[in-house]
C-alpha cells in the first residue's frame, strides 16, 4: 500500500503583497507528475488547503483543476481535511456527491470521525481516520463532554472515538491538522492559541501506524518516525529559505512495515535570503543564474545607500523585502528604547544603543541636539 502525504497548500496566499497563485499552480503540476509516477493508492491532504476562509476565485479554480487531474485523470483517490485557515463548510461543499468519484473531503468536525478504507485492488488495505481541525469548545459541544478544555483533550476524544471503528488487522493512519509538542515552527504559521495552549502531545496518537500531519510548514518527523509533517507546498516566509519542500511517500509492506520517503517538488522560483553590501550584491547578481527568485535582502552597509531599492530590484526583480542590518536590534538583551522620565536626547541614546553596537560620540550628540532644537522650534 502506498499513500502520498501532502499538506498546507495555502492556495491564494499573498507574500509581501505578491500573489503566489501562479507559483502554486506550477508546483501543483509537479505534484500531479509525482502522483502519475509513483501511483499511490491515495493522496492525503492534511489541511490548510486555502490560505483564508474566503479564498479568491482563482484559488478555488486551481483546486478544482488539480483535483480533477488527480481524481478523474489519474483515477487516484484523494482524502482531504480542513485546517485552521479553511472554512469547514465551504471546503466540504458537495462532499457526499464527490465521494463516489474518489474524492473524500472532511471540513466540519463531527462526534463520529470518518474512517476511509483505502484498498490497492488486491489483498491489501489501509484505514485512514480523517479529523479536521477543531477548537476545544466545538468538540466539547459536539461530544457533550464538559471536561474538554484543551486542544489535546479535544483531539484525544476524537481519536478515541475513531479507534473504536478500526479493524485490528489493517494498518491505521490518522490524518490530522494539529500542533504537536516538540515540533519546529516557522514565521508563516498562524498561531491558534497563545502560550502553547494549542499543542498536543505525541502520545495522543497511540495505536496509529502513521500520523499524517498538517499545520506546521517545516517537514519533520516525531515519535520515532511514524508521526510526520509533510511541510508546506512552497516556502512561505524567510524563515523557510533553507527548507526542502515536497511530499512524503508512505508505504506499508507485509513483513517490512512502515517505510517513508521524501520527494522534492520543483518550484517555479526559489525563495532565498541574501546578505551583503549593496556593491557586493550587485556584483554577485551578475553571476547569479536565478535572479528571478524571490529574495529577502539584508544590507550590511553602515548606512542605507542612495537608491538602494531601485538598484536591488535591477538585480532581483522579484525581491520581496530589504532591510539594513545596522537597524536590527543588536541582541535579546538590548535595552528598552522608551522609558518614562527621559528627555529627547536620552531617548535617542537608548535607541542608538538598542540598534547598533557603535559608540554614540560627542559629534553624534551635537547633530542630534541640533535636529531636536529645530523640531522644537517648528512646534
Amino acid at each position: 500500500m502506498k499513500l502520498l502525504h501532502t499538506a498546507d497548500w495555502h492556495l491564494g496566499k499573498m507574500l509581501n503583497g505578491v500573489s503566489l497563485l501562479e507559483d502554486q499552480a506550477f508546483v501543483l503540476e509537479d505534484l500531479v507528475r509525482v502522483v502519475a509516477e509513483e501511483k499511490p493508492d491515495a493522496v492525503l491532504v492534511a489541511g490548510d488547503v486555502f490560505d483564508r476562509s474566503l479564498p479568491p476565485a482563482g484559488a478555488v479554480e486551481l483546486l478544482d483543476t488539480v483535483l480533477t487531474e488527480i481524481v478523474i485523470g489519474l483515477k487516484t483517490r484523494v482524502i482531504m481535511i480542513a485546517g485552521n485557515h479553511d472554512s469547514p463548510e465551504r471546503l466540504q461543499f458537495g462532499s457526499r456527491l464527490l465521494e463516489a468519484s474518489g474524492f473524500h473531503v472532511f471540513g466540519c468536525t463531527t462526534p463520529d470521525p470518518a474512517v476511509v478504507t483505502v484498498s490497492n485492488g488486491a489483498d491489501a488495505s489501509v484505514q485512514v481516520c480523517a479529523i479536521p481541525f477543531a477548537e476545544p469548545a466545538e468538540v466539547r459541544t459536539l461530544t457533550g463532554d464538559e471536561t474538554i478544555q484543551t486542544h489535546e483533550q479535544a483531539l484525544a476524544a476524537l481519536l478515541q472515538r475513531a479507534r473504536a471503528k478500526l479493524n485490528s488487522g489493517q494498518p491505521a493512519v490518522a490524518l490530522v491538522h494539529a500542533f504537536v509538542a516538540g515540533s519546529v515552527t516557522c514565521d508563516s504559521e498562524r498561531l491558534v492559541a497563545v502560550g502553547g495552549a494549542d499543542k498536543v502531545s505525541a502520545s495522543v496518537f497511540k495505536g496509529f501506524d502513521y500520523v499524517a500531519l498538517g499545520h506546521l510548514h517545516s517537514p519533520q518527523t516525531l515519535g520515532g518516525g511514524h508521526i510526520r509533517y509533510a511541510g508546506s507546498l512552497l516556502k512561505y516566509s524567510a524563515s523557510e529559505a533553507d527548507h526542502n519542500k515536497g511530499v512524503t511517500l508512505v508505504e506499508f509492506e507485509p513483513g517490512v512495515g512502515l517505510q517513508t520517503r521524501d520527494i522534492a517538488l520543483r518550484p517555479r522560483r526559489d525563495l532565498r535570503r541574501i546578505t551583503g553590501t549593496l556593491g557586493e550584491i550587485e556584483a554577485a547578481s551578475k553571476r547569479d543564474k536565478q535572479r528571478d527568485d524571490y529574495v529577502y535582502v539584508t544590507l550590511t552597509d553602515p548606512a542605507l545607500p542612495v537608491n538602494a531599492e531601485a538598484r536591488l530590484r535591477a538585480c532581483y526583480p522579484n525581491m520581496l523585502e530589504y532591510r539594513l542590518a545596522s537597524l536590527e536590534p543588536s541582541g535579546e538583551g538590548a535595552p528598552a528604547v522608551i522609558a518614562p522620565g527621559l528627555d529627547d536626547m536620552q531617548l535617542f541614546e537608548r535607541f542608538h544603543a538598542a540598534f547598533t553596537d557603535e559608540p554614540f560620540t560627542d559629534e553624534d550628540r551635537a547633530i542630534v541636539a541640533e535636529i531636536i532644537a529645530e523640531i522644537n522650534q517648528d512646534e
